[in-house]
């Protein structure tokens, strides 16, 4: 409570070079509410913050994309525009990015909340990110956060692979992805079912979460999708049955060498498949 009313009503100047990040990540937005000439000094300490999945880094580095994607969007106008111009509305942009972002400051806080409210709130952080560049964080972001909300973030990131828009269901199956062995093992049976997903960005995620997660009950599902009508899935599917259930790893073999597929990617998984080289994405 102390914190966010000192970062609404503004916080002591010592605090941008204090040793708690917290402070300093609050002193820096209170500089670029309050003084955007010195707005520069408040981005310099925000991209020296932790570059780390804590809530903390995620905060960072969501303010920092928002204010980067909406000047992005803009080039083409600021590049006619005076320096003056071009300098109010960056000092703008920045401090609507870094006034905009709010996340649950302590998962205890977050603890006090009703069921409706958290999952309200999740698919909102959910869309928020899917808004971001697909810069390598993004991901990392948005699992760091949802994972304090327990099932119910788990919830909000398996049904976001249903959803409508196209980037929400990107960086939903990527959440599950990163966040497969730790928090969504107990789900592994809902997503095998994503191997028959519409939408072919979350489908091809599919077989390698199953083989990362020795899922043996899955076969059958995987052995449906070698006649699917991508072939590139299907030997991806292949390869899935040989790891999970290395028995199988002749006839999987033998249904990649009948396969039209690229020659470099055939080549690379006929060698996996014959034990000349590694599997990848284990």
């Amino acid at each position: 409570m102390e914190l966010q009313e000192r970062e609404n009503n503004g916080v002591p100047k010592e605090w941008l070079t204090d040793e708690n990040p917290n402070h300093r990540f609050l002193a820096a937005k209170a500089i670029i509410m309050n003084d955007p000439t010195r707005r520069e000094v408040a981005v310099g300490v925000l991209e020296e913050l932790p570059n780390t999945t804590s809530l903390l880094g995620a905060r960072v580095r969501r303010a920092l994309a928002k204010f980067q994607l909406n000047v992005e969007d803009k080039l083409d106008i600021l590049r006619k525009c005076s320096f003056r111009e071009r300098f109010d509305f960056v000092t703008s942009e920045l401090q609507k990015a870094v006034v905009s972002v709010g996340s649950v400051d302590s998962p205890e806080e977050a603890d006090n909340w009703s069921l409706e409210k958290k999952r309200t709130y999740c698919e909102s952080l959910l869309r928020e990110f899917a808004t971001y560049p697909r810069y390598r964080d993004r991901t990392s972001d948005a699992a760091s956060i949802l994972v304090h909300f327990g099932d119910v973030g788990l919830r909000v990131i398996l049904d976001g692979t249903d959803d409508d828009d196209s980037e929400v269901r990107l960086v939903a199956v990527t959440c599950i992805s990163e966040l497969l062995l730790s928090h969504f093992q107990k789900l592994i049976v809902e997503i095998a079912d994503l191997l028959g997903h519409w939408d072919e960005r979350v489908s091809a995620h599919v077989p390698r979460m199953l083989w990362r997660s020795k899922a043996k009950f899955a076969i059958p599902k995987l052995e449906a999708c070698l006649q699917h009508e991508s072939s590139d899935f299907a030997a991806l599917c292949a390869k899935a049955i040989a790891i999970i259930d290395p028995s199988k790893r002749e006839e999987s073999l033998q249904f990649v060498e009948g396969l039209e597929i690229n020659a470099f990617y055939k080549s690379n998984l006929l060698a996996e498949l014959r034990g000349e080289k590694p599997y990848l994405g284990l």
